[in-house]
């Protein structure tokens, strides 16, 4: 976080000390909202991915629906004088999505904060730690998803589970309420079996893929250890990649136009939770729905003498057409 958020941070909190120490409590509400906001920046500010998601709202509902199509319109024709035919305007489905909940929890004692009172603000320094803690979950949730490993049960899929296939996979996941089947191609995303060391020409071929569904590559995920890989490829080809400017501030490195965003969580994104995998994400397709975004909650956690609460979030990940991604995937750990 930057020098500029703590700044803020601490005076927000500063002025609510002061507000609950005697002065007009009607600016509670509003200081709140200030803390609030500044949670957010924390956020928005430390990790490209979460940047790179349009958070979009949800309408008040609990749950997010929309159509996606299932067949195209296949009526157009040439025809003889007085000929006649089958009307075929294609096929939609519904999917749906539901928010769920998280938090995280911070707390700090009384005599921590008078006794750093001086040169420290303890409350500011837990809720920090809360929002770095809240974005580690949040950025897990949405690569593993409900993987065991990393992952949550509990919260909403992530793109380990999106990103699959029936037909070559033989994955059964319910994706958005429909569990995946031989005919039912439209929930696979299109795959890149590198079954070894990777190559430029996998990259390559996973733009291709997703071009040939009338998308475009939009990002790469991948971990660390990957994109070193990467880097090591584009020397050894004397070839330079371009970087871009993301929001968040992030300057991030690119190929074939699309952003390389290096996640920790990405390491347990392959097959058996190993460092096997690379995602190749559709542009304009991936959306963070959230009924309720970021905010702190004061609360009495339970202990004595002690000035608490938590950070909470509504939402769930949504991937608008999933035959717009590519996984590539059996890349030498």
């Amino acid at each position: 976080m930057s020098n500029e958020l703590e700044t803020q941070l601490r005076a927000a909190l500063t002025t609510t000390t002061n507000v609950t120490s005697g002065f007009d409590a009607t600016y509670g509400v509003e200081i709140m909202k200030a803390v609030d906001k500044k949670i957010q920046d924390i956020l928005n500010n430390s990790t490209p991915l979460r940047a790179l998601i349009p958070r979009l709202g949800m309408n008040g509902q609990i749950s997010y629906h929309w159509n996606i199509r299932t067949g195209n319109n296949t009526s157009s024709t040439f025809y003889s004088e007085g000929g006649n035919g089958t009307a075929a305007t294609g096929a939609k489905i519904q999917l749906i999505a539901t928010a769920k909940t998280f938090r995280t929890d911070w707390e700090v004692t009384g005599l921590s904060q008078e006794a750093m009172a001086a040169y420290f603000n303890a409350e500011m320094d837990e809720i920090m730690d809360a929002a770095i803690a809240h974005r580690e979950l949040e950025e897990a949730q949405i690569v593993l998803g409900t993987d065991t490993t990393g992952g949550d049960a509990n919260g909403f899929l992530g793109m380990k589970q999106l990103l699959n296939s029936y037909v070559t996979l033989s994955d059964t996941t319910t994706i958005f309420g429909i569990a995946r089947a031989n005919t039912k191609t439209y929930l696979d995303c299109q795959l890149e079996n590198v079954a070894g060391d990777l190559g430029l020409d996998n990259l390559d071929n996973a733009v291709t893929a997703i071009e040939k569904k009338a998308g475009r590559a939009g990002m790469w995920l991948m971990s660390f250890a990957k994109a070193d890989d990467v880097s090591a490829l584009l020397q050894s080809q004397q070839r330079f990649n371009d970087t871009v400017q993301v929001p968040g501030g992030f300057v991030v490195p690119t190929y074939r136009g699309a952003p390389i965003v290096k996640s920790l969580h990405m390491s347990y994104a392959g097959a058996s939770d190993t460092d096997t995998a690379i995602f190749l994400l559709g542009a304009n397709i991936w959306q963070m729905r959230v009924l309720k975004d970021t905010s702190n909650e004061m609360a009495d956690l339970g202990r004595y003498d002690a000035k608490g609460g938590y950070l909470k979030t509504y939402e769930v990940l949504v991937c608008k057409d999933l035959t717009k991604n590519c996984l590539l995937y059996g890349i030498t750990a």
